[in-house]
């Protein structure tokens, strides 16, 4: 059986959370773009919670390495990246995910 869309997303979440827990730092910011920047093609088969999930922990785990390493204006960059990206979320998922970002980015 083929893997979905979100398993194979997922599958790649885990290989960026495992490089960032070996501090591997670039490799780990290369992947959770990877996830965050994906494109959903099939928008009924594609966009499952799974999907929404993986996106939304990938953007949480890359703003924080970019505030652990004061790396602000990559934050303020990665706002403006997801916005288009993540049209198609749930609006409340959506806002809570720029709330997020908007708050890390004052504390950085």
């Amino acid at each position: 059986m083929t893997e979905t869309f979100a398993q194979k997303l997922t599958k790649k979440l885990q290989l960026a959370i495992e490089a960032q827990e070996l501090n591997q730092t670039g490799n780990a910011i290369k992947l959770f773009e990877e996830v965050i920047k994906e494109p959903v093609k099939n928008k009924e088969d594609d966009l499952k919670e799974e999907t929404i999930k993986a996106k939304e922990t990938a953007t949480y785990n890359l703003a924080a390495i970019y505030k652990d390493k004061g790396l602000i204006d990559e934050l303020v960059a990665l706002q403006k990246m997801i916005l288009p990206l993540f049209i198609d979320f749930p609006k409340a998922k959506t806002a809570k995910i720029m709330r997020t970002l908007f708050d890390l980015t004052l504390k950085g």
